[in-house]
């Protein structure tokens, strides 16, 4: 609120004090009166300016020597030209409390505020125990922590912090002295820091405060308990008619309490007394019993019994539900009352007993009382669409039909709704997918909802075209959205979920090949061309470097690259195996190591030895023939060996094969390649 004061001087601290009273007993005097305070504005009386400042600020820091602190400008009213603050928005500000002064440029206006820094902790509480008692007998309540006193005394809360006005107030309302009703009732405790002492007027909260929760029950002296006597059933005299039930035949309930007072209530609207005894007669059917016991510490406790009255009426009674109705309205409801009609029902076993009919779907009104704030009543104001009521009919003996009636409210002039898809979506396969497309755990989440609006309450919005399983092929897919109203008018608007295939395919090579040379070109290297993998179908592999499976490969080492690319243009990804054809120096000095790792005699080992190190010689000496000789030489060794034992046929017959191989590269034999 913005005052004009005129004839006070600049710079005077007007104060204004309120104070509240009631004729309730009030345990916290010190929150009762309230005083703020404002500077009159600087400037000659009759000033155009009139300034209103931001209400003071409180901030925490844990830094001793201030923070920086950001406020609103104050607002002007009048001819204020430039409003200044000083200190500015956003100056550190000490710890403590800092009068910020605010005035313009010209009309003389003039205002202040405060900005209190504060470098403690926050206030901390600890409630009291929590206190638990039992009440005296027959008594609904208790002082705590002795319910034989004359007040409750439920302790003091413990705090840390400075400033600190400390209340606590019951959920229950009363005074924290008072006596506490059965059951538990919870005390809030709560510390309030102020930026002063909390009983001075000129101190106002900093924001800050703790709160903790302390509980107290009171159990009563004995648990009320009631039994309920046993179930009855008698016949009815005339098989339709009401049975007479003597207060014998019927009991009474078993109470363990003497103070306790019993009341019965039946399910029919009959009467059930016995003081003095009234005991109405039973319908055919059956009736419930409630009997409830109330004592005087306020415990109730209750139980049921069933009286069943058995007949000759074996037929439910017959039952003619009212025409349906259709009408029209130009808003979006309808008054329909006396226009829905009465309906009928007859007993045909019974036809003298009376047969009640009762309704639901009726719409609904709250209509709370003090006895039942929660009721509703029959509104009979019907919206657009469709409502079906249903008819019960039943008879004495409580057997029940039921009809319905179709109450259908058109809207006309017809007025479709409104509807707005979400907008398109684009979805990933992403890498490591192994299916063409993506599946949506949560469709809401991740394709939105559409938003629908309608001139009467209550469209619904349907969505189609979801594929099974909620799995969104890569491609495009197209989801319908339809908003519809009660009376059948609809609007539909489209989305487009596109999902891109971004998942590159995957391709294995074989291991890498070593061959022996096995004619002067090379040798032959056979394997199974790699295929490559994709989460969808289509993906092409082909051979990008290297020869073909089945090809001479040359001496030495040759590398080979098979290349995957997708359906959806993801790739090339390759992979490469290399293949090695040894020179026949090199397999000439593995059969060296052979025989030097091999289990042969020192004789037998120097014997192969000397051949292979003289062929191996004329090899690199230019020298065919002598490699040739030795060679063949070596074989014709190997063979005595392996015929006197000395070697085994696999071990031997593997040297013999390299030995040949090495000669039909160098053109001892001329065999075809290998």
């Amino acid at each position: 609120m913005v005052y004009q004061v005129d004839s006070v001087p600049a710079g005077t601290l007007i104060s204004n004090t309120a104070s509240v009273s009631s004729t309730t007993q009030e345990n916290h005097l010190e929150d009762n009166t309230s005083t703020d305070s404002t500077t009159v504005a600087s400037g000659s009386p009759g000033g155009d300016c009139v300034l209103d400042c931001p209400n003071d600020i409180v901030v925490t820091t844990t830094n001793p020597s201030g923070t920086a602190v950001t406020f609103g400008s104050a607002e002007g009213f009048g001819s204020c030209g430039t409003i200044t603050a000083s200190p500015q928005s956003g100056s550190v500000f000490p710890v403590g409390t800092t009068t910020v002064q605010v005035s313009s440029s010209t009309g003389g206006g003039f205002c202040s505020f405060k900005v209190t820094v504060l470098n403690t902790p926050a206030p901390t509480i600890t409630c009291p125990a929590n206190i638990t008692v039992t009440a005296n007998a027959g008594q609904a309540s208790a002082f705590v922590p002795d319910p034989n006193g004359s007040s409750s005394n439920v302790g003091t809360p413990t705090t840390t912090g400075s400033n600190l006005l400390v209340t606590g107030t019951r959920d229950d309302g009363s005074a924290l002295d008072a006596a506490y009703g059965l059951g538990e009732t919870i005390i809030t405790w709560t510390a309030t820091e102020f930026n002063g002492d909390p009983n001075d007027p000129q101190s106002q909260p900093t924001g800050r405060a703790a709160s903790c929760i302390q509980r107290i029950t009171v159990n009563p002296n004995q648990v009320l308990l009631i039994t309920c006597p046993a179930n009855v059933t008698v016949p009815s005299p005339t098989g339709c008619d009401p049975a007479t039930v003597t207060a014998q035949q019927l009991g009474f309930p078993t109470v363990n309490s003497q103070t306790a007072t019993v009341t019965a209530v039946r399910s029919d609207g009959g009467q059930v007394s016995f003081n003095p005894t009234v005991i109405d007669p039973f319908p055919v059917g059956t009736t419930t019993i409630t009997w409830t016991a109330q004592d005087t510490d306020g415990q109730t406790r209750s139980c049921t019994q069933t009286v069943t009255v058995t007949g000759s009426d074996t037929t439910p009674p017959s039952l003619t539900a009212p025409p349906n109705i259709s009408v029209t309205t130009s808003t979006c409801s309808v008054l329909l009352d006396d226009e829905l009609g009465v309906a009928t029902a007859e007993d045909p076993d019974c036809g003298g007993s009376a047969v009640s009919i009762s309704r639901t779907g009726i719409p609904q009104v709250a209509c709370p009382t003090p006895q039942n704030p929660n009721q509703t009543c029959d509104s009979f104001v019907f919206p657009t669409g469709t409502t079906i009521i249903t008819y019960t009919a039943t008879n004495s003996s409580g057997l029940t039909s039921t009809a319905t009636q179709t109450v259908t409210v058109t809207e006309d002039p017809a007025i479709p709704p409104t509807i707005t898809a979400p907008n398109d979506v684009t979805l990933f396969t992403g890498p490591g997918a192994s299916s063409c497309g993506v599946t949506v755990a949560n469709l809401d989440t991740t394709l939105g909802t559409a938003t629908a609006s309608d001139n009467c309450p209550g469209v619904v919005v349907t969505r189609t075209g979801v594929p099974s399983g909620n799995v969104f092929p890569v491609g495009t897919t197209t989801i319908t959205y339809r908003a519809t109203d009660k009376s059948g008018n609809f609007a539909e608007d489209t989305q487009v979920v596109t999902v891109v295939d971004n998942t590159p395919p995957a391709i294995s090579c074989p291991a890498n090949i070593t061959l022996e040379p096995t004619c002067p070109t090379g040798a032959i290297a056979t394997w199974t061309p790699p295929v490559g993998t994709d989460n969808c179908p289509g993906a092409t592999t082909t051979r990008t470097a290297g020869p073909a499976p089945g090809s001479v490969f040359p001496i030495g080492t040759t590398t080979v690259t098979y290349s995957v690319t997708d359906a959806h243009n993801n790739g090339p990804v390759s992979c490469s195996f290399t293949v090695t054809v040894l020179t026949p120096q090199q397999v000439i000095q593995n059969l060296i190591n052979a025989v030097n790792a091999s289990s042969l005699t020192g004789t037998q080992k120097n014997g192969l030895l000397a051949k292979l190190n003289a062929a191996l010689s004329g090899i690199n000496g230019g020298q065919q023939n002598v490699a040739c000789n030795k060679l063949a030489e070596f074989v014709n060794s190997v063979g005595v060996l392996i015929n006197n034992g000395s070697l085994s046929s696999a071990t031997g017959n593997a040297w013999i094969n390299s030995a040949n191989h090495v000669r039909n590269t160098i053109g001892c034999t001329n065999l075809p390649c290998s």
